[in-house]
C-alpha cells in the first residue's frame, strides 16, 4: 500500500454557489485540529464563470485544489472525480453549504 499525503481528503462540489463553498472551507480550515494533515478539492460542477473565478482566491492555499469540469457530470460524479485526485487515507464528502 502506497503512503499517503494526508490523512484525510474533504471533497467539496462547488455549482454556482462559491459563497457557500468560500465560508464552507474557511470553516473548514479554522475548526479542523492542526494534528489532523488534511486536502480540501473543491469540483466546480462547470458554473457560471463568475462563480467559478470567485474561487479562484483559494488557489494560493497548498492544502487546496480547484479543479473545473467542463460539463456538469452531476453530484455524484463530481464526487467520484474529486477521489481520483484526492491523496489521502479517508475521504469526507461534504456539502458545500455546511460550517
Amino acid at each position: 500500500m502506497r503512503k499517503r499525503k494526508y490523512q484525510v481528503a474533504v471533497i467539496l462540489i462547488n455549482y454556482n454557489s462559491s459563497q457557500y463553498t468560500l465560508e464552507c472551507v474557511n470553516s473548514i480550515i479554522h475548526q479542523t485540529s492542526p494534528e489532523i494533515s488534511f486536502q480540501i478539492i473543491v469540483i466546480d460542477n462547470n458554473s457560471r464563470l463568475g462563480d467559478y473565478q470567485a474561487l479562484e482566491t483559494l488557489r494560493p492555499r497548498n492544502e487546496i485544489q480547484l479543479f473545473r469540469s467542463k460539463i456538469n457530470i452531476g453530484f455524484s460524479g463530481a464526487n467520484m472525480m474529486g477521489m481520483q485526485l484526492a491523496d489521502a487515507h479517508y475521504y469526507y464528502f461534504l456539502n458545500n453549504d455546511c460550517v
